[in-house]
């Protein structure tokens, strides 16, 4: 608990994270990879609950683990949301769903999308984003994880793929608790 209490910041509350559901009150956060099949998996199965479940706030966390191509994809990632942040969630669920994810395709989904690719290339390829995906491993290596996805819910840890069911079942279970200890400080006072 002590590990990840040193890395609560970074983990949850990172300025240059996106961010679905500012105001949810159950965080849960996402280390994935797009050349992960077990993300895109995931991705598919937890659709339905992101964005619709006003409780959830959704942090995602960029990760490059699985080589060149996904270090690539993770830049385009990042671009787009430091362009357009309100896009980065639909290019993310786009990206994740294509069969094969890679660079060329990422950037037909961005134009697709409205955005501009010679500027969404041109970011990719800064020391800015860089250092934000540096940042995000340096983060997924220092909190000891082994692969993707990792999801955070509240303060705990799953690792792999996970259900619609479970998520729903975990946040459902941290939403009542915290529903009860606002009860108990507001009789306590």
């Amino acid at each position: 608990m002590k590990h990840k209490q040193r890395f609560s910041k970074s983990l949850y509350y990172d300025e240059d994270t996106p961010v679905l559901n500012e105001a949810g009150e159950i965080t849960v956060v996402e280390f994935f990879d797009y050349a992960c099949g077990v993300c895109k998996r995931g991705a598919t199965e937890l659709a339905p609950l992101l964005g619709k479940d006003k409780r959830i706030r959704f942090v995602y966390k960029d990760v490059s683990i699985l080589g060149a191509n996904s270090t690539e994809l993770a830049k385009i990632a990042i671009a787009v949301n430091q362009i357009s942040p309100n896009a980065y969630p639909a290019f993310h669920k786009e990206l994740l769903s294509m069969q094969q994810s890679v660079p060329q395709k990422a950037y037909e989904l961005a134009e697709l999308m409205g955005l501009d690719s010679s500027i969404i290339k041109k970011a990719a390829n800064s020391s800015q984003v860089s250092a934000i995906l540096n940042k995000n491993n340096k983060l997924f290596r220092d909190l000891k994880l082994t692969g993707t996805p990792t999801f955070y819910i509240g303060e705990k840890k799953f690792g792999g793929l996970i259900s619609r069911q479970q998520m729903l079942e975990e946040v459902n279970l941290q939403y009542s608790q915290l529903v009860n200890q606002t009860n108990r400080q507001a009789v306590s006072k």
